[in-house]
């Protein structure tokens, strides 16, 4: 790619330029080196806009993950405890199964959902 030096001239009121000098010296850069940094910066800004939806959805599993532990513990601790029969076992862990069942059906639409949101 090559590189083609372009000149433009731009108007800064005096608060707007005193804020570039000031940026540019902080980042110890030139007055220039920060304007093309603030222009390509928009370009991260759909960037960011993604890792947030990324962070949405992430959050919804991380929750929906912590529903499934706690019927896991449910399940463990009647395995453990007075269960005598295995028709006891039954009548107490086929209920508790099957909300586990329902929240994995739930979590996977929700994820679907998000993740169509997140192509929009």
């Amino acid at each position: 790619m090559r590189i083609v030096e372009i000149t433009k001239c731009i108007h800064l009121t005096q608060e707007t330029n005193s804020m570039l000098v000031a940026l540019a010296k902080k980042e110890n850069k030139s007055e220039s080196q920060m304007i093309r940094i603030l222009i390509l910066a928009k370009n991260y800004e759909n960037v960011l806009q993604e890792l947030q939806k990324s962070n949405e959805i992430l959050s919804e599993i991380l929750y929906q993950i912590s529903k499934y532990g706690s019927n896991l513990n449910q399940i463990a601790y009647h395995l453990n405890t007075d269960i005598s029969t295995t028709k006891q076992a039954g009548e107490t862990i086929i209920p508790l199964m099957n909300e586990v069942k329902e929240l994995l059906n739930d979590n996977k639409k929700t994820i679907e959902n998000l993740l169509k949101k997140r192509k929009n």
